[in-house]
């Protein structure tokens, strides 16, 4: 059985989640991984300030200035990643583009969907049954408008959008619509009355509304962590030809801003 590098491996499918998810790009991440714990350390460096978290939650949130606080991560998805030679994909200079070719990005779509529910904790409600371009950019300005009177830093904004209402703000935008170049991840829209706009298919859905998540990328923490990634021997493979990775993704996330995070309700459209 070949060489298997467990800590790059999974340093470089982290990498990988950071590129291609939306969740990684409307959140803080500054925080500092515990290796094969269950909780991480995190260090909210924002300009916002940070609130304790009430005495029955068992984590203990301190303020920005007060140092750290330690976040559980208690959600997990198991992870099994076939690929045709493990010698190979190690030896790639650029790991990224392998992870690509082989459609490794397992856990992508468990941590935008969780991310995404966050909705249900924002201290920012808003509404809209807007179905033209127009109307629908009156309500995005209302949303800017709210997070400013809840003093919350104008960078750093983010609204996340379904297809339908991302064509929406693209018809009234036009092309007021601004690239940042150092937004890379898949679903990047373009920048719009101060939000760096993202389209994503995860937006929850509860009856006949959508929930559209905006607000800062402080409002909410998330930290992700792989452990247990471990090289499959050859007689636990069945029928496969090759190797086979497996790895338990633990990842959790803490609102620690709900004014600086918004629920814009929108219709479903018919």
């Amino acid at each position: 059985m070949p060489t298997f590098d467990a800590v790059r491996y999974s340093e470089e499918f982290l990498m990988n989640l950071d590129r291609r998810t939306v969740a990684r790009e409307i959140t803080n991440q500054n925080y500092s991984p515990i290796t094969n714990a269950r909780a991480v350390k995190v260090f909210q460096a924002s300009d916002l300030s940070a609130p304790d978290k009430n005495a029955d939650n068992s984590v203990n949130i301190q303020n920005p200035g007060g140092g750290e606080t330690t976040m559980t991560l208690d959600e997990e998805r198991d992870l099994t990643v076939g690929i045709p030679s493990v010698e190979e994909f190690q030896s790639s200079v650029d790991m990224q583009s392998k992870f690509q070719e082989r459609q490794t990005q397992a856990g992508e779509e468990d941590l935008d969907d969780f991310i995404l529910g966050k909705h249900t904790e924002a201290g920012i409600d808003l509404s809209t049954t807007a179905t033209t371009p127009d109307g629908f950019g009156d309500k995005v300005r209302d949303a800017k408008v709210a997070l400013s009177e809840n003093d919350v830093p104008r960078s750093q904004r983010f609204m996340v959008l379904t297809p339908h209402y991302a064509d929406l703000v693209a018809e009234d935008a036009g092309d007021r619509i601004e690239r940042n170049t150092e937004i890379e991840v898949d679903g990047y829209i373009g920048r719009y009355q101060g939000f760096d706009l993202f389209e994503s298919t995860g937006i929850v859905e509860a009856g006949s509304k959508q929930h559209l998540l905006f607000g800062h990328r402080a409002a909410i923490t998330l930290a992700v962590q792989l452990n247990n990634a471990a090289l499959i021997p050859d007689s636990e493979q069945a029928q496969f030809h090759g190797d086979i990775l497996k790895a338990l993704m633990v990842y959790g996330g803490q609102t620690f801003l709900p004014s600086a995070l918004g629920d814009l309700e929108a219709d479903i459209p018919s």
